[in-house]
């Protein structure tokens, strides 16, 4: 070893040296990848695949379902519209709706139900064809300002996210919810944190039996969901007013034309209004403008229903529409069912608040048509009243009633 020649000494400097330069470049190379690993572990691409794929991060929960990432497709009813006809067609004003309704209408009946449950009135409108079959029927939902969800991430309060987020407006993130499909392609900052708010908005906004969705003309968002009746449509209908959702669902036959041509007549026509208490006594006048007919029929009991919708409180304005459906209606099971929450809200006494309405209309037609039968016995004037029926000559009577009393206010106020 001592003898070693100088050339093989350097030969074998080279070697130590050149290995260390080897180890060097694999330690680097390592201490490189590492930091890439690392990098793309706390990269919002990789946060971002790690939520679609459901997977729970310290950032972000997801619970979602396939519905929230794209629309299966809505089904098509056809755009055949039911023409309104001014004469058997009303719009009512019920809770936050205005409604277009049928009413004196030769194919449709209209009956109210109300359910009482949990201390909450919950509104609903039927609406049969003449042989007594449910072809519609409309439920009131709540009206609820367009959701800020963005606390109910933790990444959705990261100061950058943040002004992202309110960098969109609400007529915009109304459009993407129905409108938008999720991929769960990266494509930049920005399309995730959109993605991933209108996710957070679907779970929270959509019914959880949503089946498909479907925007239409911009500011209606239409959610089709399960239902326990195969032969009907189950909707659910939002709309978007000055930040503010209104929602109710829809019920249509789906094998009935007429059915479908009043579903499109309904989305196209109703229209939003909120309620207000002071509108109550408003439209209980219209209802005592009203002819003595349409006081007592279907037509009279939905301006009560609007007049009562508007303050629920109101407990004659109901007993009086009970009374008005039960005179007219041949459906007793539904009148039934109004009677029964009128005693669950307002007590058994409220029952009697309807009985007295009935004894009382009862009592002035009574007293009327004896007067008939009186003047019938005369004759020098039965020939003037052979070819009036009886009902003509009620409401004549009624009429002449009712002027003959404005009268009497009017002198006594003089």
């Amino acid at each position: 070893m001592e003898n070693m020649s100088p050339s093989k000494k350097k030969n074998k400097r080279r070697k130590s040296s050149g290995n260390k330069i080897i180890l060097i470049l694999l330690l680097l190379l390592i201490m490189i990848s590492l930091i890439c690993l690392a990098l793309y572990t706390f990269s919002p691409r990789y946060y971002y695949g790690l939520t679609l794929r459901g997977k729970e991060t310290q950032f972000f929960k997801p619970q979602f379902k396939k519905i929230h990432f794209k629309s299966d497709g809505y089904p098509h009813f056809g755009e055949e519209k039911l023409q309104r006809n001014s004469d058997l067609w009303n719009k009512f004003h019920i809770d936050n709706l205005e409604i277009p309704l049928p009413s004196h209408h030769p194919q449709f009946n209209v009956m109210p139900y109300l359910v009482y449950t949990q201390n909450k009135t919950s509104i609903g409108i039927n609406i049969f064809n003449v042989a007594g079959d449910l072809t519609n029927e409309i439920f009131l939902s709540k009206k609820i300002r367009f959701p800020d969800v963005i606390y109910s991430q933790d990444l959705f309060s990261l100061a950058l996210v943040k002004n992202i987020i309110h960098s969109f407006n609400v007529d915009d993130l109304f459009v993407s919810l129905f409108k938008h499909e999720i991929s769960s392609t990266y494509s930049n900052f920005k399309e995730s944190i959109l993605n991933l708010y209108i996710l957070e908005l679907r779970k929270n906004i959509f019914p959880k039996n949503a089946l498909s969705y479907l925007l239409k003309d911009n500011d209606m968002g239409l959610i089709q969901i399960e239902g326990p009746d195969k032969d009907f449509v189950y909707e659910y209908v939002i709309n978007l007013k000055d930040n503010y959702l209104y929602t109710y669902f829809l019920k249509t036959h789906k094998n009935d034309t007429h059915s479908l041509s009043l579903r499109n007549l309904l989305l196209s026509d109703i229209s939003y209004l909120d309620k207000d208490p002071q509108l109550a006594n408003f439209y209980y006048k219209e209802f005592k403008q009203l002819s003595f007919k349409d006081k007592k029929d279907e037509k009279g009991a939905l301006y009560l229903f609007s007049s009562w919708s508007q303050d629920k409180n109101k407990s004659s304005f109901l007993a009086e529409m009970i009374n008005s459906l039960e005179q007219n209606s041949s459906d007793r099971k539904e009148v039934k069912k109004l009677y029964d929450y009128g005693a669950k809200k307002f007590g058994v006494r409220f029952l009697d608040k309807v009985t007295s309405f009935q004894r009382s209309f009862h009592n002035e037609v009574i007293e009327i048509e004896k007067s008939i039968i009186q003047v019938e016995k005369d004759s020098q004037v039965k020939s003037e009243i052979i070819h009036k029926t009886k009902e003509e000559l009620i409401l004549e009577k009624l009429k002449k009633r009712k002027s003959d009393k404005r009268k009497n206010e009017v002198n006594i106020d003089s």
